[in-house]
């Protein structure tokens, strides 16, 4: 007979699938009571399964040490605007940790309002959140702005979609955004580099077909219209 699975199984499922790829073969459950006494405070296994997610993504090594650090470092009074989507400010939190920055849920919110800053005010705190975690997943630097602008540059509804629909979303933003910035510091298409002459004066040497060119042959028809007459 089947029985319908609990989220709360789902969850231990998880976290034994990342154990298992860290080669730790202690039960789920068992870990999340090792991570908790080593922690000295209570932690759910939500709070674990953040945890080791984040830290596999960034291929971090995952042990009950790790784990018990990196909660304990991201625990902290939370807003009411962050009970609304925990699991996400939590995954930010962990990743902010992970790169050696704070991650407690003042600093998530300041990272967010930075982001935000950004943005402008389209961008849900979902949005925002969700774009930041893809990008650490990609590799991709935590920077604000660089979240603030992806995140402006999505449709609305991009806060929906699936996690790998999302990584590829923000993986082609992030690019067209480096391709613009790099035309807008470049130097002007066709244009060539000056040259300074034996005396001193600054030249500029003129391309195949420029303007030129064109007054040369220009002024040559002129004194050919002249001989025929």
């Amino acid at each position: 007979m089947y029985t319908r699975r609990s989220a709360r199984d789902e969850m231990f499922e998880a976290i034994a699938f990342h154990l298992a790829n860290a080669g730790l073969l202690a039960p789920a459950r068992d870990f999340v009571d090792q991570v908790r006494a080593t922690a000295g405070i209570r932690i759910s296994p939500r709070e674990v399964l953040t945890a080791v997610t984040q830290m596999a993504s960034t291929n971090r090594s995952i042990s009950v040490e790790s784990v018990a650090a990196l909660v304990s470092d991201t625990r902290g009074d939370r807003s009411r605007r962050q009970h609304r989507y925990a699991d996400e400010w939590r995954a930010l939190g962990a990743l902010l940790t992970l790169r050696g920055d704070d991650g407690s849920p003042e600093a998530q919110r300041a990272f967010i309002g930075e982001a935000r800053h950004a943005a402008g005010k389209r961008p849900s705190d979902l949005m925002l959140l969700r774009v930041a975690i893809a990008a650490a997943e990609l590799g991709i630097a935590l920077d604000t702005t660089v979240i603030g602008k992806v995140a402006r540059r999505l449709p609305i509804s991009a806060a929906q979609i699936g996690r790998d629909e999302l990584r590829d979303a923000v993986q082609h933003e992030t690019r067209m955004l480096r391709r613009e910035s790099t035309r807008g510091t470049g130097r002007v298409r066709g244009a060539r580099p000056a040259t300074t002459s034996s005396a001193g004066i600054v030249t500029r040497r003129w391309r195949p077909g420029g303007r030129r060119n064109r007054s040369m042959n220009r002024g040559r028809r002129r004194s050919a219209n002249d001989r025929e007459r």
